[in-house]
C-alpha cells in the first residue's frame, strides 16, 4: 500500500510539471500572437504553431523572409509550415534534406527520413520544428513534407 502511494505521488508531480510547461508554452504563444498583431481580417494567423501542431497558415517563398524575422525566440519547440518549389534534394542513406525556395533568397531546409521520390522543381509543403540558422535560413527538424 505504501508503494502504491509513492507511485501515485510521483505521477501527480509529473502531471503538474507537464501542465506547468504546457501553460508556459501557451502563454508564450499567446504573447507572440499579440506581438505580431491581427491580420487585415482581424484574425491572428501565422505559419507558427506550438510543437506538433499544424499552423493556421503556410509561409511561401515570397513572405518567408518576413516570417523568419518574426520567429519567436523560445526554449520550446515552435513548428512552422512552408511551401515552395524544391531547390535541392539530397539523401545520405539515413536522412533526406529538402530545400525549398531559390538560393538567392530566404530558404527552408526540411530534415526528414525519405525524399519520397521528390525532385527539384516540384512544389511541396513542409512543416516541422523550426530553428533559425542564418538571417534568411531556417531548418525544420523533425519535418514532414508532402507534394503540394
Amino acid at each position: 500500500m505504501m508503494e502504491h502511494s509513492k507511485s501515485t505521488g510521483g505521477t501527480g508531480i509529473s502531471s503538474i510539471i507537464y501542465l506547468m510547461r504546457s501553460i508556459c508554452v501557451s502563454v508564450a504563444l499567446a504573447l507572440f500572437h499579440l506581438a505580431i498583431g491581427p491580420t487585415a481580417a482581424g484574425a491572428q494567423t501565422t505559419p507558427f504553431a506550438n510543437g506538433d501542431q499544424m499552423p493556421d497558415m503556410t509561409a511561401t517563398c515570397e513572405d518567408l523572409g518576413y516570417w523568419i524575422e518574426q520567429l519567436p525566440n523560445s526554449d520550446h519547440r515552435i513548428d512552422m509550415a512552408v511551401a515552395g518549389p524544391l531547390a535541392a534534394v539530397e539523401f545520405d542513406g539515413a536522412l533526406a534534406y529538402l530545400v525549398v525556395c531559390p538560393a538567392d533568397g530566404p530558404q527552408a531546409l526540411c530534415i526528414t527520413y525519405s525524399t519520397n521520390g521528390m525532385e527539384p522543381g516540384e512544389h511541396i509543403k513542409m512543416s516541422g520544428g523550426t530553428q533559425r540558422i542564418a538571417s534568411n535560413k531556417i531548418i525544420l527538424d523533425p519535418c514532414l513534407a508532402v507534394r503540394d
